[in-house]
């Protein structure tokens, strides 16, 4: 039994390479990438046991601004640690990690379980488990023909619609196209009052394409009078293909260019002989946002499972308490000492 830490001077894949169908967050270039945003640093550790491997990065965040010397952890995107077949395996897993976390005076662990891997499962025994919203992904998997056939009616006439005025999707791949997406996008985040967090500079929507050992990037453009209308950026791993980050001209959203867009996606997820591709949620539970991609498939839909972990208890109440958080211990926002911060 050990467990090998991995930093962002270390090589990671060696020990990603031991552990079958990761998803594309699981690499140190994509956790790499949010760890800036999330103002800390890259880190993952490798866990074995027999025959049974464990592998889970996250961003480490200093809490030096709040107590010196302390820090947390937080996954990104949908990963957490993957799948075991053991549960024995992953209690051993458990019990070395808070160990570990507590060498390092990493005060709490925050997990972003994926909605597929079902490994939210494996540790609701390890950690408080909250569900944050339902999912939505379509099964790639059947034949085209009747992955369309479960499209809601309005998606069918709002694709026809979009054809009608010759919109049409291509794949982009130079900097002018990236630059039209990014447009596009900050014209969706004023549409939609989004908040600072949604706001990405040119170097970030760059990192998210290129390619890297699990992931292979695609920039999809909805094209109408020779003009992009519309984008999203498609993360494509060895299972799952993610729509990741969408935006559409607001004049042009009446044509069904977002509708035939989602249609491509499908499309490609399928060509590339994929299991599932995710759209994700809503912002907020079976809101507008949510209900056009569940338009798309008469699946259920699937839990999104966030996992919170206290490694220190005593530190987590006088950071608490020294960022007003009135009762650490029913915050709806974890951990509860950065609900002011955010």
């Amino acid at each position: 039994m050990s467990l090998i830490v991995l930093t962002n001077q270390d090589d990671w894949t060696c020990c990603m390479r031991e552990v079958a169908h990761l998803d594309i967050s699981y690499t140190k270039e994509y956790v790499s990438l949010y760890a800036e945003r999330e103002g800390g640093v890259p880190e993952a550790v490798f866990f074995s046991e027999g025959e049974e491997r464990i592998f889970y990065p996250y961003v480490v965040r200093s809490l030096d601004s709040f107590l010196p010397g302390y820090s947390d952890i937080v996954s990104i995107g949908y990963g957490g640690p993957s799948l075991c077949s053991k549960q024995s395996v992953v209690q051993s897993f458990s019990a070395q990690f808070h160990a570990y976390c507590q060498s390092k005076k990493y005060v709490t662990e925050t997990v972003r379980f994926h909605p597929l891997l079902n490994n939210a499962e494996l540790f609701r025994d390890q950690m408080q488990l909250d569900l944050v919203r339902e999912t939505i992904a379509v099964d790639v998997r059947p034949s085209l023909a009747q992955i369309q056939a479960q499209y809601s009616q309005n998606v069918r006439r709002n694709m026809k619609k979009a054809k009608d005025h010759a919109v049409r999707i291509v794949e982009g791949k130079s900097n002018h196209d990236l630059a039209a997406f990014i447009s596009l996008y900050r014209e969706t985040m004023e549409r939609n009052h989004a908040g600072a967090s949604y706001y990405y500079d040119n170097p970030f929507f760059a990192g998210l394409l290129q390619e890297t050992a699990l992931c292979k990037p695609r920039l999809l453009l909805a094209i109408h009078d020779d003009i992009a209308v519309a984008g999203a950026i498609m993360l494509c791993g060895s299972r799952y293909a993610h729509f990741h980050l969408g935006a559409s001209h607001t004049e042009d959203m009446p044509l069904g260019i977002n509708h035939l867009l989602f249609d491509a996606m499908i499309s490609l997820a399928k060509e590339d002989g994929l299991d599932y591709l995710l759209l994700g949620g809503g912002n907020q539970e079976q809101d507008g946002l949510f209900r056009f991609k569940a338009s798309f498939t008469k699946d259920a839909p699937y839990p999104y499972w966030m996992g919170k972990r206290v490694h220190d208890e005593e530190v987590y109440q006088v950071l608490c308490e020294q960022n007003r958080a009135d009762d650490a211990g029913s915050s709806t926002f974890f951990p509860a000492y950065r609900a002011w911060g955010k």
